[in-house]
Formats: C-alpha cells, structure tokens, sequence
C-alpha cells in the first residue's frame, strides 16, 4: 500500500543557465563552441520567456560554434 503525506513542500527548481542571456545588454555578444542550433533554440526559449530578443549567427564557415547577440 501506499502511504499519502500531508503538507511535504515542493523543492525549489534547481535551474542552471549554461549562457549568459541574463546578463546580456542590448548589443552585447558572445561567442560560444556548440553548434549553431544549439545556440539558437536555447537564445530563443530564454527570449521568450523573458521578453527579450537574440539573433544567432555563425562567424566562421566549417567551424563549429557561433555568436549570439541580444536585439531588444
């Protein structure tokens, strides 16, 4: 049988962000390793939960990685 509890608190969300979206000014870049797609869905989901607009774009043809720059 299983025992229901009473009053056990849900645990806070442990999110850790790999990128500094956060602490990107409107014109600030950064230049990151992983692959361009990689950049752009993460860019795009912490865009639009916090209201805020990226752009990613590759610098370097055959080389993996890319820069993120914050629009709005």
């Amino acid at each position: 049988m299983i025992d229901i509890e009473h009053d056990v608190p849900i645990p806070e969300p442990t999110v850790t962000n790999n990128y500094p979206f956060g602490e990107m000014k409107v014109g600030d870049s950064f230049w990151h390793s992983v692959p361009h797609k990689n950049l752009y869905n993460a860019a795009r989901n912490y865009g639009q939960r916090h209201g805020k607009t990226f752009t990613v774009r590759s610098e370097f043809a055959g080389v993996p990685g890319a820069r993120v720059w914050r629009v709005t």
